[in-house]
């Protein structure tokens, strides 16, 4: 006989329902139908798993390349632009940024775009693009404006990014899937069943 672990309620075939012990979003494969019934694990699936995938999802960083202890990684960050960020100089800059077309006070064409490494490859792109023209007067057509200070702040960050309450009480969910599916015992894990649910319950977990 098999107890739902966070709401005490028998397991049957009826309400039963497959609950990744790791979520799959993390890699997880293995399942059980001997956790929680299918009301939890919809509720929570559609809650705070999401969120937790969400914010993993945005911590996505690929390592582009390494000098000595200096590393450039590509991120996305949270409005969903590409970052390249500079472990050495703890600053972040977006990864080829779409340029802004504006006019100067005269009325003359310019190209703003943000950043100096983006502002060389578009560089670069126009001295392909128009091989006759003088590299001077191609460097009158840019307004060049520094990434700003929020950006380098948030990004800065980046690896201790995930946060929230919801996001805690889905890893809280992860270790206490995989104590009940190694031991079958639901008793221990109460004290962090409230906390699962409801984001409430007893002081035996701490969570910034």
């Amino acid at each position: 006989m098999t107890k739902c672990y966070l709401s005490g309620e028998l397991i049957t075939p009826e309400n039963s329902s497959s609950e990744h012990i790791i979520p799959d979003f993390l890699g997880g494969r293995i399942t059980s139908k001997r956790l929680m019934t299918k009301k939890w694990n919809e509720k929570l699936g559609y809650t705070i798993d999401a969120e937790l995938s969400r914010q993993i999802k945005l911590m996505n960083f690929v390592p582009l390349r390494t000098r000595g202890k200096k590393k450039i990684i590509l991120m996305y960050g949270d409005d969903g632009q590409k970052y390249l960020y500079d472990s050495e100089k703890k600053t972040a800059e977006i990864h080829s940024p779409k340029p802004e077309f504006v006019q100067d006070e005269s009325g003359r064409n310019m190209i703003k775009i943000k950043g100096e490494k983006p502002f060389r490859d578009y560089f670069k792109g126009l001295r392909r693009k128009h091989p006759d023209l003088p590299e001077s007067e191609i460097y009158k057509m840019f307004t060049i404006s520094p990434p700003s200070e929020e950006n380098r702040t948030i990004y800065t960050d980046v690896f201790h990014h995930i946060r929230g309450a919801n996001c805690y009480r889905a890893i809280a969910k992860i270790a206490a899937n995989f104590y009940v599916y190694s031991t079958q015992d639901i008793i221990e894990v109460q004290p962090i069943a409230e906390f699962i649910k409801i984001g409430k319950g007893n002081n035996y977990f701490v969570y910034p």
